[in-house]
């Protein structure tokens, strides 16, 4: 299967009401989501439609995680993230960080 459509199959059974993503490119599996959506990449160039209420947020996952403890804000506010998809380096190290970061 598609990685695109197994994410597809999750966001329709999960329903989720907040979705984080790390790694946009072209914006083909932030497209996907019909919550409220948050897409972190240094360089994305999106070229698809977003159905939900996104914000692109131009920045490393590192230099964002790093923003949120500064100021102690909660991405979503008092929503905690439903569903995140680590799409970054594609290295275990980056990934470990990224996972890290969401949970946190």
């Amino acid at each position: 299967m598609f990685y695109l459509d197994f994410l597809a199959r999750f966001h329709e059974r999960l329903s989720p009401r907040t979705y984080l993503e790390i790694g946009v490119q072209q914006g083909r599996s932030l497209a996907l989501s019909r919550c409220t959506s948050i897409g972190i990449d240094p360089s994305s160039v999106v070229t698809k439609q977003l159905h939900a209420l996104s914000s692109l947020i131009a920045s490393t996952s590192d230099e964002y995680f790093e923003g949120l403890a500064r100021d102690e804000s909660a991405p979503f506010g008092a929503l905690p993230i439903d569903f995140a998809f680590i799409d970054g380096m594609h290295h275990f190290e980056f990934a470990l960080r990224d996972f890290i970061g969401v949970e946190r």
